[in-house]
């Protein structure tokens, strides 16, 4: 008997196809340009599941794809890779010293960042602060919207909820990060 080292995931549709998703998104981002059929080879999908979550990347506007012509070759590929202009996202770390805040493409590169001095006491001190400099950072590079906004903070933390046990290093206890940042977002 041949022993294979697949792994099988289970569950239902959407949770399958919501995995399948993120690993061929995340294989364009690593490995891009690369077309349909490696990325099939690689992930060892079928072609249409392969060619459906594209095209809905596609359509969603995380993905590109162009024509590389390459005359050793018969059929020309559509090389598929990651339109790094149309989604962002917010990036703060609160520190002791200082506050970190960034905008980040999809592609995981840093647009922009700036370090903020750190003189404020209260949670709420810190994420109006943070607020402010990434709506200056989206003003500074013209961007409209942020798909969200990543938060690090040192503690122990309910990343479900935004809820901030205790984080010793700043002296918070029982902080509703969450609810924080949505009492300041304003269209973000």
């Amino acid at each position: 008997m041949k022993k294979t080292n697949s792994i099988i995931i289970g569950g239902n549709s959407k949770l399958v196809r919501s995995i399948n998703r993120a690993t061929i998104l995340n294989l364009i981002r690593e490995r891009q340009p690369i077309s349909r059929v490696i990325i099939s080879k690689i992930t060892r999908l079928n072609k249409s599941t392969v060619s459906n979550i594209v095209s809905e990347l596609i359509r969603e506007g995380y993905l590109i794809e162009e024509l590389v012509s390459d005359k050793k070759i018969g059929r020309n590929p559509l090389q598929l890779h990651l339109n790094q202009g149309r989604h962002f996202v917010g990036a703060v770390n609160f520190d002791t010293k200082l506050i970190h805040v960034a905008i980040v493409n999809l592609n995981g590169k840093i647009l922009k960042q700036i370090e903020i001095q750190n003189s404020v006491v209260t949670p709420d001190d810190y994420v109006k602060r943070a607020i402010k400099k990434i709506n200056q950072l989206k003003s500074e590079l013209a961007i409209k919207t942020l798909q969200g906004i990543g938060v690090t903070i040192s503690g122990l933390i309910d990343p479900v909820n935004g809820h901030v046990s205790v984080a010793p290093n700043l002296g918070w206890k029982d902080v509703k990060l969450k609810e924080l940042f949505r009492k300041y977002d304003n269209g973000i």
